[in-house]
């Protein structure tokens, strides 16, 4: 029986996303990465990934809050964040 994605689902969602930031990040401090590759998912480039990131994180919380009813305290707790984390992710986003 397949229900909805629980709280470990979203939590590992998080973690996943925080992950690659810090790949873009050391990525970013390496010269010459990403100047010829443009064939990755959604046609995000090395040179890119923070947009990339921010649309797949936009997904996560847009998907937790839809579930909450837009509650954010109870997407905060969905999402494994304190309430503060979401306040400032969404100002991050341009959510609010």
């Amino acid at each position: 029986m397949q229900g909805k994605p629980g709280p470990l689902y979203s939590v590992q969602a998080v973690e996943y996303v925080s992950g690659l930031r810090k790949q873009s990040a050391l990525l970013a401090q390496r010269p010459g990465i990403g100047k010829k590759r443009d064939d990755l998912a959604g046609g995000a480039t090395l040179s890119s990934p923070p947009r990339y990131l921010e649309k797949i994180e936009r997904t996560i919380i847009t998907q937790a809050l839809e579930e909450t009813r837009w509650n954010k305290t109870a997407a905060a707790k969905k999402l494994g964040i304190s309430f503060r984390a979401l306040r400032y992710r969404l100002s991050k986003l341009g959510m609010e």
